[in-house]
């Protein structure tokens, strides 16, 4: 009894060291949704026996459908090292594969549920922070009376009336959200209220552009006016595009606050995701 006990001891023994000498790679990672920053999953690496790793994502709209490696849903492709991040651009199932090489080879697979990716976005105000103090032609902004000199809108001072438009660039502007007789040497930062915009058809298919164009005239209050105003900035936002295929995988994905650095102004553009 006594001998047979000792060899299985010596069985145990001998097979925790053989264990412990195994050669063989062996994949394994967990897989972490970050709470905090929409789309964005890390991996962590605690592979055995293994120098060399490479990660690869595919994605499906149901768990145990077909897995596809579609650059339409993220940020993906081969990375190394023992903590990687990837940020996903839509809500879906992703499956993560490690393949893990030392002196064999060891593969693994797992998959999780990112569902916390904003399908709509808000705009909200413009906060004019600069108004460069003359145009691209090295005149200053028109006067506040609606006259004008020669070349146009020549005679000016440093106090133009501002007016964001946010569609297509227009031939003519309605007046009811500008904002009048604006200092731009002394009385910036000025808040300029966009018309309410809500963007719901987020997604890599639909291109959606909002445009902000800050416009200088001449006007009283409550006019409509047939000619465009004079043009100090105008920039064009694909909002897809702005925090899905342009961030590069940043923690600063879907921004609350869009910073606009424009030749002729400076502006916080604020967003609202849901």
């Amino acid at each position: 009894m006594k001998y047979n006990l000792l060899k299985v001891c010596c069985a145990i023994l001998a097979f925790q060291f053989l264990s412990s000498c195994d050669p063989r790679a062996k994949a394994e990672f967990d897989i972490i949704l970050d709470p905090d920053v929409r789309g964005k999953i890390t991996v962590v690496n605690y592979s055995a026996n293994s120098s060399n790793f490479q990660w690869r994502l595919a994605f499906s709209d149901t768990e145990n459908g077909s897995y596809s490696s579609n650059s339409s849903y993220g940020n993906y492709g081969v990375f190394d090292g023992d903590v990687t991040k990837f940020y996903i651009q839509e809500n879906s199932w992703v499956e993560v594969t490690l393949e893990a090489t030392g002196a064999t080879q060891s593969t693994l697979s797992k998959r999780i549920h990112v569902n916390n990716i904003p399908t709509q976005v808000v705009i909200g105000n413009l906060v004019v922070t600069r108004v460069s103090l003359t145009d691209e032609l090295g005149y200053e902004w028109d006067d506040t009376d609606g006259t004008t000199g020669s070349p146009m809108y020549e005679v000016s001072t440093e106090f133009p009336d501002l007016l964001v438009n946010n569609y297509a660039p227009a031939n003519s502007y309605s007046a009811s959200n500008a904002t009048w007789d604006v200092d731009i040497v002394n009385g910036l930062p000025v808040t300029l209220v966009p018309d309410n915009e809500v963007f719901d058809n987020l997604s890599y298919s639909s291109s959606t552009d909002f445009y902000i164009e800050l416009v200088d005239f001449d006007g009283q209050p409550g006019s409509i006016f047939a000619q465009p105003g004079k043009r100090i900035g105008m920039l064009t936002l694909d909002l897809y595009r702005l925090t899905h295929e342009q961030n590069g995988g940043s923690d600063d994905n879907y921004p609350e606050i869009y910073k606009i650095e424009e030749a002729g102004f400076d502006a916080d553009l604020y967003l609202h995701w849901d």
